[in-house]
């Protein structure tokens, strides 16, 4: 009884890593990774922009851990605050819940957000995880950093504070947030 012979799909890595290229095949895969070059940071960064209170923010997307439906919030006795609201139980962990409102000093808003686009971020800046409720979650976009301009000077002291840039969304601008500086804020609100 002879081998059979392996047939192409089942060659060895080692074996269609090693076969010969043609010129022309090296030229066609070089031409492939030269066109999928991926992006640098000097070429901008990819923000989340959402809504809230009808103000436009953004977030940088590798700090926002995911979006989802509100949860139901908890509060907690003997921690009242305008900051931290309380818990909520995302698939059996228990998050902090901070108003990012009260975080901002946004003040009142006479709108009201549709049940269908509200949304949860859950922002996570080293070892902490926040959510934290918005009106619309409003895309992932990359933008780059030669169209940021500085925060005006005409910001509270409390969106000041976080804020570190204006970032363009279409024809507007949202601030684009420090996820650090919102995260110490919101615990800052637990005290």
């Amino acid at each position: 009884m002879s081998e059979a012979k392996p047939s192409p799909h089942s060659l060895p890595i080692e074996e269609l890593l090693s076969r010969p290229l043609s010129e022309s095949q090296l030229a066609s895969n070089t031409a492939i990774v030269a066109r999928t070059a991926l992006p640098t940071q000097a070429d901008g960064e990819t923000l989340l922009f959402f809504a809230r209170h009808g103000e436009l923010f953004a977030l940088p997307a590798s700090s926002v851990v995911r979006a989802f439906a509100p949860l139901p919030i908890h509060q907690v006795p003997h921690r009242p605050g305008p900051i931290f609201r309380g818990v909520a139980s995302d698939h059996g962990d228990l998050r902090l819940v901070a108003s990012l409102e009260a975080a901002l000093d946004l003040g009142p808003w006479e709108g009201a957000a549709t049940e269908t686009t509200r949304r949860m971020l859950l922002v996570s800046h080293g070892s902490e995880q926040w959510l934290m409720e918005v009106d619309a979650v409003l895309g992932i976009h990359r933008c780059a950093r030669e169209r940021w301009s500085p925060p005006p000077a005409t910001l509270s002291h409390a969106r000041g504070a976080a804020t570190v840039a204006l970032v363009p969304l279409g024809s507007r601008r949202a601030a684009l947030l420090d996820p650090a500086k919102l995260v110490h804020r919101f615990r800052d609100g637990i005290s």
